[in-house]
């Protein structure tokens, strides 16, 4: 009799053991499929943060000092405007000559507060290339005005230096330098190289 009730204790404890084995293994499986489901939810939301950035890098405004788009408007993100706009003036023909300094022409003169340094405009803007007069970028072709501060270095000095002075409701005509603008050669990073020109309608101050 002693010897059937260690038999019967030793098959109970091996039972128990199996049944603690398989529990433990039933639970590193759950824990298993946990994690793989963690992970495909993590790789989904990178490729999507991913796929988000790079479209948003691809809207990317370069009339600031850096960027790496083809786009040439300031830095800040452009939005529809109700403020009343003007329409497109043509593309100014192909210049002739070293452009050596910023050049300033008001094609109209606004009625309204003069911008300066520091100051938010809301504008629209055409850039085309000063050598053989090819637009590179219009804000009027997207249908949305933007808005960037001037005379603090968020864009290029040729708008730093060239803006200030006008007032809204005009429209004024920058010949920029390369030196005042990306350089005189391709960086390969999309931006227009050379000597370009700018005109430019402030609709507000901000």
């Amino acid at each position: 009799m002693p010897t059937e009730k260690r038999q019967r204790q030793k098959e109970g404890q091996q039972a128990r053991k199996e049944a603690a084995l398989l529990a433990a293994r039933k639970q590193q499986r759950k824990k298993r499929r946990i994690v793989m489901a963690v992970a495909v939810v993590l790789i989904f939301g990178t490729m999507f943060v991913i796929s988000a950035f790079g479209k948003n890098d691809k809207k990317t405004n370069v009339a600031s000092t850096g960027g790496t788009s083809t786009t040439v408007a300031p830095t800040t993100t452009a939005a529809p405007s109700t403020t009343p706009t003007s329409a497109k003036p043509a593309v100014p023909a192909a210049g002739t000559g070293a452009v050596t300094k910023l050049g300033i022409e008001d094609l109209k003169v606004g009625d309204g507060a003069v911008v300066k340094a520091g100051d938010t405009i809301v504008a629209h803007y055409l850039g085309s290339t000063y050598k053989d007069g090819k637009q590179f970028e219009s804000s009027w072709d997207s249908g949305q005005t933007f808005e960037t501060v001037i005379g603090t270095g968020a864009v290029i000095k040729g708008w730093d230096d060239g803006i200030p002075g006008m007032k809204v409701g005009g429209r004024r005509k920058l010949t920029v330098p390369a030196d005042m603008a990306y350089g005189a050669t391709d960086k390969g990073d999309g931006r227009p190289f050379g000597d370009l020109v700018f005109i430019v309608d402030v609709y507000a101050i901000k």
